[in-house]
C-alpha cells in the first residue's frame, strides 16, 4: 500500500524559472476535503523564505505581489498533516492543496509508501541520478553557509511520529565551515552512516547519525553517495522516484527514495538507518525548495528537515526549518560565527 500527498491544481506549474512577481493565493483542504484553518503555508525563493501565514477559518490564504518577487515554492504544514512542497509557475495562481495525513504505521515500523530493498540497479535511475549530481553541489563552499533556524523537538507515541505542533518552534542558527562536509564524508567511508554512541551516560542512543536533514543534506548529489547506493525508478504522484538501496548491510547504511518535481529538481528525500545490532529504529526526511536550472551548479540546501528514533517506549523527533541561508564571510571577517 502506498500514500501520498493530494494535490489538486487549478493550473500546471512546471516551469523551470522563479515566479514572476504576481499575487499568490490559494486554499488549504484537510484529507476529507474540508477547510483546514491554521495551516501554516510559507513562501520561499530558493534559498530564503519570503513570507509566511495562517490559513483563516475558510482555508484560505494570500500573498501580496509585493512579497512574491522570486518566490520559486510553497511549503505548507499542519499538525497531523504530512508537509507539502509545490513549485510555482510564472502566472497568476490560485491553487487548492488537499493535505494527506502522516503515512506511518508503526509496529516494527513501516513507512508505507515505496518499495522495500534490495533493490536492483536500473541505468535510468543512474543517469537520473546523475544529472542531479551535475545540477547541485553537495556541499563545499568556499567559507560555508549558515541560516536562521526555527525548532521543535518532541517525544511522541507511535501513532504521532512526524507530527510537529509548530506553535512550540524555538528559534536559532545554524551553520558550517568549509571543512564540515570533507570531515562529515569521511566518517562516512570509515565507519558508515552511524558510529556507536558516546556521549551523555543514561541516554537510550546506541548511534550517532550523520545531519542528513540539514547540513549535510548534500551528501545525496555526492558521488559517494552513488558509489554506496544502487539505483531504481518508481512513478509518484508529482514525478520521478529515485529508491535507493545499500549494496550491503555490513556497517550502518540508509535506504529510502528521492522524489522529484516533473522537470527533476529534487523536491523531497525521505530514508531510514540500518544498522548491525543493536538495532535501532531511526530515519529522517528533508524538503528542498525549488532551484531554478542555473548554468553553474548550485549548492543542495535544505528547507524542511525532520529526523526521528525510537527510545524505550516512544519515538523522539527533532522537526526544523531554515529560514535564509547565506554564504559564510571570510574567516578573518567572522566565517560563520
Amino acid at each position: 500500500m502506498r500514500t501520498r500527498p493530494l494535490l489538486a491544481f487549478t493550473f500546471a506549474a512546471a516551469c523551470a524559472g522563479p515566479a514572476a512577481a504576481t499575487q499568490v493565493s490559494g486554499k488549504v483542504l484537510d484529507d476529507l476535503g474540508s477547510p483546514l484553518a491554521l495551516a501554516l503555508v510559507d513562501l520561499w525563493s530558493p534559498t530564503t523564505r519570503l513570507a509566511s501565514q495562517v490559513t483563516r477559518a475558510d482555508g484560505r490564504f494570500l500573498f501580496s505581489a509585493v512579497r512574491t518577487s522570486g518566490a520559486t515554492a510553497l511549503l505548507i504544514r499542519a499538525i497531523g498533516f504530512m508537509p507539502t512542497r509545490v513549485p510555482l509557475g510564472d502566472q497568476h495562481l490560485d491553487l487548492t492543496f488537499q493535505l494527506t495525513p502522516f503515512p506511518y504505521t508503526m509496529e516494527s515500523l513501516t513507512v508505507v509508501s515505496h518499495p522495500v530493498c534490495p533493490n536492483r540497479e536500473e541505468p535510468a535511475a543512474r543517469e537520473l541520478w546523475q544529472d542531479l549530481g551535475r545540477r547541485f553541489t553537495p556541499f563545499r563552499p568556499a567559507n560555508g553557509y549558515h541560516s536562521g533556524l526555527r525548532t521543535a523537538s518532541a517525544r511522541v507515541v507511535s501513532s504521532e511520529l512526524g507530527v510537529v505542533d509548530t506553535s512550540q518552534l524555538v528559534t536559532g542558527a545554524i551553520g558550517a565551515g568549509p571543512t564540515y562536509f570533507d570531515f562529515q564524508t569521511a566518517v562516512v567511508i570509515r565507519r558508515g552512516y552511524g558510529v556507536p554512541y558516546s556521549g551523555l551516560i543514561g541516554r537510550f542512543d546506541h548511534w550517532e547519525y550523520p545531519y542528513l536533514e540539514s547540513l549535510f543534506a548534500g551528501h545525496f548529489v555526492d558521488s559517494l553517495f552513488g558509489a554506496l547506493h544502487s539505483l531504481s525508478l518508481d512513478q509518484g504522484t508529482a514525478g520521478p522516484v529515485i529508491v535507493f538501496c545499500p549494496h550491503s548491510l555490513k556497517r550502518p547504511e540508509i535506504q529510502g527514495w528521492f522524489e522529484l518535481d516533473p522537470d527533476t529538481t529534487i523536491a523531497k528525500i525521505t530514508w531510514q538507518f540500518r544498522t548491525p545490532p543493536p538495532t535501532e529504529e531511526a530515519g529522517g526526511q528533508v524538503l528542498f525548495v525549488r532551484q531554478p536550472r542555473d548554468p553553474a551548479p548550485t549548492p543542495l540546501l535544505p528547507a524542511v528537515g525532520l529526523m526521528w528514533r525510537k527510545g524505550l517506549s516512544h519515538y523522539y523527533q527533532t522537526w526544523m526549518q531554515f529560514d535564509d541561508w547565506r554564504p559564510c564571510a571570510p574567516p578573518r571577517a567572522g566565517g560563520c560565527d
